[in-house]
């Protein structure tokens, strides 16, 4: 599954979600006094000026508004970075049957890579590797348990991770994100993890498209909130579990 993800867009993706949903005047209320991160600074100091924004979202946003808008920001993906996910799902025509076939395109995806010599999305894969995806279906996005669909985050410096025995450390490790990562090592404390919905919302627009259907999520595990992973939990509606549950 090739998605092009563009960092770049971001930021700006933010901003016009936060637009939609405060208005211009309440966004820039909102940012008053405020630089906004970028990919062009120092990793640090994008660290500084996200976890200062964050700290608004927090102190002036109630959790649903704040969820709603960055949920929306979603990596900059959209419905449409995802072709033929629909016509995947279809062809399953089962969420679990589905779910569990997206797990093993990526274990073979990453194996393909590995015999061809090149990296994936920057990663060089080896069977350690392999063996931690394969034992943990939750990975990428996910497996169903009850009414929810729960995925995992695969850790950014995924060999460096799994060797890691410091826990802040492995934190580092796994977390993806430019804006904040570095925070994971600042006295200061790590960015809130309200910015993990954007990470949400990429889950769920993925599983949006395969239902064709909104959904609601919610972020249960963050390296920014302390945890050792990233865990993701989309909510099932009643009207998937019918059609799609056998």
């Amino acid at each position: 599954m090739n998605i092009k993800y563009d960092d770049s867009i971001i930021i700006q993706v933010l901003e016009e979600e936060a637009r939609k949903r405060l208005g211009t005047d309440g966004w820039n209320d909102l940012i008053r006094g405020l630089e906004l991160p970028s990919l062009e600074m120092e990793r640090a100091r994008a660290s500084v000026v996200t976890r200062d924004l964050m700290e608004r979202f927090d102190r002036f946003l109630d959790h649903k508004t704040s969820k709603e808008i960055l949920s929306n920001v979603r990596h900059g993906l959209t419905h449409a970075s995802f072709p033929g996910v629909r016509e995947m799902f279809l062809a399953y025509g089962s969420i679990d049957e589905f779910a569990a076939a997206v797990h093993q395109d990526y274990l073979g995806e990453m194996a393909r890579f590995r015999a061809e010599n090149r990296p994936w999305y920057g990663v060089w894969i080896d069977d350690t590797i392999l063996d931690f995806v394969r034992n943990d279906p939750y990975q990428f996005y996910g497996t169903r348990l009850g009414s929810d669909i729960y995925a995992r985050a695969i850790p950014y410096r995924i060999h460096e991770y799994l060797q890691e025995t410091d826990e802040r450390q492995k934190r580092y490790m796994a977390c993806h994100c430019p804006f904040a990562r570095e925070s994971i090592l600042q006295n200061e404390g790590p960015v809130s993890k309200t910015l993990c919905y954007c990470s949400l919302g990429h889950t769920k627009v993925f599983w949006e498209v395969a239902l064709d259907m909104p959904l609601d999520g919610e972020v249960a595990e963050s390296a920014l909130a302390g945890d050792l992973s990233c865990l993701f939990v989309i909510h099932l509606p009643d009207e998937a579990i019918a059609r799609y549950v056998m």
